[in-house]
């Protein structure tokens, strides 16, 4: 198979949904084995409501005002990691609560979905974290209820309050970052530009890290880069930024062609120093409290 016919099957297949099915395994390559799932708590609601249940699913926290943070039955990406969307349950439920699977309706967040509160945050550490979400097999142990009116707006039926949770599925990562030394004479190394930034408010400053980018973050200045490890690309994939950040405005466009660019320029990162000015203040939107606004800047490690 050619290196491009490769590349389409791996398109298409990033967008082929993840699914847990009914019947307790998945559309890909991860079988669900221990009842109950996803789809037992939304086809059998009154069954667990009140009770404390394990149960397993695709787990999706999705930034925002409000944030998403469901359990859901399956999940589609437009490359395998990037751009999750959800895919819920298909039921009908009558008003007394009792509900079945549907083949002619489609699902909704309502009834197909669970509303998660309280879901660990070191657990994300092992799951999908592309940078516009973070999603993953999960199983979850808390108490299911069914009365409706939660998460935004009350849009959902059933809640869990998570007391545990763990990952069924664990992503290996790629972690490219820069060691908390001295640089030498003249430089300042990113560690220190964080631990005294008053030190060197306004000054120029000459710095090594990571620049990375995507629409998402704008520019900045980083302590490390993690991707997902994948056997098909060696650099990785969902390169996310890491440690200490900082944002970095003005950097050389020509030089940013020198790092790894992805995929219709949607990210670049890579490791560099940069000359500029060291700024502490509120910039890009209140993401970041310091910048360096670069005057210069050279690569110090190109793609392979």
């Amino acid at each position: 198979m050619s290196r491009g016919a490769q590349r389409a099957r791996r398109i298409v297949l990033a967008f082929v949904a993840l699914v847990l099915t009914a019947c307790g395994g998945t559309a890909g390559a991860f079988s669900f084995n221990t009842p109950p799932t996803i789809y037992d708590l939304t086809q059998r609601p009154q069954e667990f409501a009140g009770k404390e249940v394990t149960a397993q699913g695709y787990y999706l926290w999705k930034p925002g005002d409000p944030a998403t943070s469901v359990l859901l039955p399956g999940l589609s990406t437009a490359d395998g990691t990037r751009d999750a969307q959800p895919i819920y349950a298909s039921v009908t439920c009558e008003a007394n609560g009792e509900c079945k699977p549907s083949t002619t309706t489609v699902g909704e967040a309502s009834t197909g979905a669970v509303w998660l509160e309280n879901f660990p945050a070191e657990v994300t550490a092992d799951l999908h974290r592309p940078g516009d979400s973070v999603w993953g097999v999960v199983e979850v142990t808390g108490l299911f209820e069914a009365a409706g009116g939660y998460g935004p707006n009350g849009a959902y039926r059933y809640r869990m309050q998570v007391r545990q949770a763990k990952p069924l599925q664990k992503v290996e990562r790629l972690v490219s970052a820069v060691k908390d030394e001295p640089l030498g004479e003249g430089k300042v190394s990113i560690f220190e530009l964080a631990r005294a930034p008053e030190q060197y408010r306004d000054q120029t400053v000459t710095s090594q890290g990571y620049y990375f980018w995507s629409p998402a973050t704008q520019g900045m200045f980083v302590e490390r880069v993690e991707r997902e490890k994948t056997p098909e690309n060696a650099e990785g994939l969902a390169p996310a930024p890491g440690g200490v950040t900082m944002g970095m405005d003005g950097f050389p466009a020509d030089k940013s062609g020198e790092l790894h660019v992805g995929p219709n320029g949607s990210f670049v990162w890579g490791l560099v120093e940069v000359t500029g000015t060291f700024q502490i203040g509120s910039f890009a939107d209140g993401r970041y409290q310091q910048q360096i606004k670069v005057d210069s800047a050279r690569v110090l490690e190109q793609p392979k």
